[in-house]
């Protein structure tokens, strides 16, 4: 079971701050293998986190925004749903009145979001 990375944006630094760590280190007790490979690695290990964490981002604002929409038909089918029963009532009146003024639903986000 992996752990899930609750903020990417840490782990970034972290990895960052390691890496200049392990360079200064390298600069500091004149070890060339280990400033070349930091100057190797550095930069692709670091493109690669840095998409990861941008991935994810996006993968979570996406799943976000699907909440959200469906949030929103949730609530119009509620409203719907109570518009209904007042027209039921008042077309169950002595005299039946018609409720011209009653909308049932306002926007089409239905229609508009049914691919999500």
């Amino acid at each position: 079971m992996t752990k899930k990375i609750k903020n990417p944006i840490v782990a970034t630094i972290a990895i960052t701050l390691f890496a200049v760590l392990l360079y200064c280190i390298g600069v500091y007790l004149k070890i060339s293998w280990l400033e070349q490979a930091v100057d190797k690695l550095f930069t692709p290990i670091a493109t690669l986190f840095v998409g990861l964490c941008a991935f994810i981002l996006y993968k979570k604002q996406k799943d976000d925004n699907k909440k959200d929409i469906a949030s929103i038909i949730l609530l119009e089918i509620q409203n719907a749903e109570k518009v209904l029963k007042t027209a039921q009532a008042q077309l169950e009146k002595d005299p039946p009145e018609l409720p011209y003024d009653a909308i049932t639903i306002s926007t089409e986000s239905w229609s508009k979001n049914k691919f999500l």
